[in-house]
């Protein structure tokens, strides 16, 4: 198995049905558009009906939960919530790696509008796309708590609600930079997103 395409989101003062009713407005749904069914994953992988309600309640009683969001009726995104351990914080996690180029932009579209959300409320921590999956070994909890500092490589998009440190700067040295709302995003190469 390939290394996967993830994107992240960390936020503080975590709204659960921010994450729905923004990737919705987006065309990201939570009920397959043809069966009507919310699906969630089990640890081991398998889908199970589900419902929003059961979402909500399962995150409330261990603090994760897994389930699918829908392009279309055949194309899914895995999505995982967590709180992160011991912190105020929640990462959603996503799993774009068998998406087409298009679908991803499209998904990395609806990301980058949750982020922007969550930084206009001051509630956004940490965004991340790796589209190699060359970072899958970096510790992102720990990164959003921290900082950048301890990183040894760096993804292809980062956002963050306000600047790099200087002392940062030159490992960034590649990146350009655009400042959104109140979220300072971090790139190479093209940007594969719109940012409208």
């Amino acid at each position: 198995m390939g290394r996967e395409r993830l994107s992240m989101i960390y936020s503080s003062d975590y709204e659960l049905q921010s994450l729905f009713d923004i990737l919705s407005s987006s065309n990201l749904l939570l009920c397959n558009p043809l069966t009507g069914l919310v699906t969630v994953l089990t640890e081991l992988g398998d889908a199970v009906e589900s419902s929003l309600e059961d979402i909500q309640a399962r995150f409330a009683a261990a603090g994760q939960v897994s389930f699918l969001f829908w392009l279309d009726a055949s194309t899914d995104i895995g999505c995982r919530l967590r709180a992160v351990a011991g912190q105020t914080l929640v990462c959603e996690e996503f799993n774009l790696g068998l998406l087409t180029d298009s679908e991803r932009t499209l998904v990395l579209s609806a990301l980058l509008k949750l982020s922007l959300a969550r930084a206009r409320k001051n509630s956004l921590v940490l965004f991340t796309f790796d589209s190699s999956g060359t970072c899958e070994d970096a510790d992102w909890d720990e990164t959003a708590v921290h900082g950048l500092a301890d990183l040894q490589v760096y993804p292809e998009i980062i956002g963050l609600p306000k600047p790099i440190p200087a002392e940062l700067q030159p490992a960034f040295a590649g990146y350009e930079v655009l400042k959104l709302d109140s979220c300072w995003l971090y790139y190479r190469g093209a940007l594969p997103i719109t940012t409208s």
